[in-house]
């Protein structure tokens, strides 16, 4: 037929025109084609949906003849095409067929609807840059097994008054620039800012202390009965007091494939390489320039958690921008820092000097900029159980294991999380800031509610409870002339300090808000 035309044919033939036809159908397929070919290339194609339908026929295919007949015929086509199964371009057949699996074009709509409700209420509460704000915002979390119950009760409060002030979406991740963590802060830490299939955080901070309440007897199983104690012991004397079967069962089975750069704000976790004897710091700030870090937060967490005696050590695999092999042969992050703030700040202040963009020019010691929450799992200082007559007599066995707990280990991390508590609060005195910290610590622990790993009912409600105490208790900074932890001179409980601590973050969020939509 076309062979035949000459230009009158070509631009008008039974109520269309066929040179504009062709070519616009042609653009049309060769981008629908190319799309589909590129979104299944990269695993994407459940991102992609075209939707198209080749079987018009006669007037409704015009795209002008407006009669009141063909435009209902037109609405009809439409709604027919909704309950017709998704399809993509044959190029080599020129139609359009239908996809496996791909369900109808409505489901396929319902779909995509839920996609994009999910992403418009992440734009919405998603933290802006610093840039755009007054203050830089660091939330630290220790170490300290089970007695992660306790900043997960304080966390708890936290998140409610910033409900209370925005609404029950409200996450800790909004608020917060960088979140720390150590060991089990690292868990919490992961909780907090990993994200789930709706780009919101995997947990609301209510459900961190449930979360230790139901796994944490299966971590630490207890060995009850006469002989507990010397199975215990042998166990410790031969390999790690617990195999952590269930622990990383549970982490990677929690986090999945989630890598450090994918969270949901900044995260800074310790942890500590047993093979090159130095520390090995996870921070999201530094994944695009060193991929190698860039590990799976399963990996990460199951790292920093792995006391030496209570559980095994870790090694993992990840690979540089050149697709080099680099190994992680890792242990508690307590070992070098159980209480992260140090680093945190030190990690924010590094990327300062970097110029990274997503940070505003301060000068290194300028800590006015920082809003800093910093929470501690509680220890036995005022319990006083041990003393140097006592010690004087210990052996190898006895620091390794006395009275249920792990004197050489609690030794190093007291002493390591409380200098940098004492470093932080003497620095942000000095500079005047001291209204920007927030320590909170309980010294009065004794018994089984001191140790990392009794997790029996008992001791994990009395955790609670600790915690629920621990909010009502006035603040209190480190006295490291007498080793313990003081009350401030009218600064109200550490209740009425969070509340203050939330209008604060809530009022720097809206702030960053109000900028970034300028």
């Amino acid at each position: 037929m076309a062979a035949k035309w000459g230009l009158l044919s070509w631009l008008t033939h039974d109520n269309s025109t066929p040179i504009v036809e062709a070519f616009n159908q042609a653009s049309a397929d060769m981008v629908d084609y190319h799309n589909f070919v590129v979104f299944k290339a990269l695993h994407s194609d459940d991102k992609y949906l075209r939707i198209q339908d080749d079987t018009l026929t006669g007037n409704l295919a015009s795209v002008d003849i407006s009669t009141k007949e063909n435009l209902e015929g037109l609405i009809k086509v439409g709604e027919e095409l909704l309950d017709k199964p998704t399809s993509k371009i044959n190029l080599d057949k020129g139609v359009y067929e239908a996809v496996e699996n791909g369900g109808t074009n409505k489901e396929a709509l319902r779909r995509f609807a839920k996609i994009l409700s999910d992403e418009r209420k992440f734009r919405r509460v998603a933290m802006p840059p610093p840039t755009t704000g007054k203050l830089i915002t660091i939330l630290s979390i220790d170490g300290g097994g089970i007695r992660g119950i306790i900043p997960g009760v304080i966390l708890a409060y936290l998140e409610s008054q910033l409900q209370e002030l925005d609404g029950e979406d409200a996450r800790i991740a909004d608020y917060f620039d960088l979140i720390a963590g150590t060991s089990t802060g690292g868990l919490v830490t992961a909780m907090l800012a990993a994200p789930n299939k709706a780009k919101r955080p995997l947990y609301a901070a209510k459900d961190i202390t449930p979360f230790y309440l139901e796994h944490s007897p299966k971590i630490f199983h207890q060995i009850g009965g006469p002989f507990g104690g010397v199975i215990n012991l042998t166990k410790m004397l031969n390999g790690p007091k617990y195999d952590g079967k269930y622990l990383h069962s549970l982490i990677k089975g929690l986090l999945g494939g989630t890598r450090l750069h994918d969270t949901l704000t900044a995260v800074v976790i310790p942890t500590f390489d047993i093979k090159e004897l130095q520390p090995v710091i996870f921070s999201s700030y530094e994944t695009k320039s060193k991929p190698v870090s860039d590990a799976e937060l399963a990996d990460i967490c199951i790292s920093t958690s792995a006391a030496p005696t209570f559980l095994p050590a870790h090694s993992f695999k990840t690979k540089d921008a050149q697709n080099n092999e680099h190994e992680f042969n890792l242990i508690d992050g307590g070992v070098a820092a159980n209480n992260p703030t140090l680093i945190a700040i030190g990690e924010v202040t590094k990327q300062v000097l970097m110029k990274h963009e997503d940070l505003f020019p301060i000068k290194p010691m300028e800590y006015g900029r920082f809003l800093v929450i910093s929470l501690g799992t509680g220890n036995a200082k005022n319990e006083g159980k041990y003393n140097a007559k006592m010690a004087a007599k210990w052996g190898l066995l006895s620091w390794l294991t006395h009275d249920n707990s792990t004197p050489i280990i609690e030794a190093f991390n007291q002493a390591s999380a409380d200098m940098v508590d004492y470093h932080n609060f003497v620095v942000f005195k000095a500079l005047q800031s001291d209204d920007q910290y927030l320590r909170i610590q309980d010294d009065t622990l004794t018994g089984n509610l001191a140790s990392v790993d009794i997790a029996t009912k008992e001791n994990l409600e009395g955790l609670v409870k600790v915690g629920e105490r621990l909010l009502d208790k006035p603040t209190s900074k480190i006295n490291l002339d007498k080793g313990v932890y003081e009350a401030v001179e009218n600064g109200g409980t550490n209740k009425e300090a969070l509340r203050r601590f939330a209008r604060t973050l809530s009022d720097e969020r809206k702030f960053r808000q109000s900028n970034a939509g300028q």
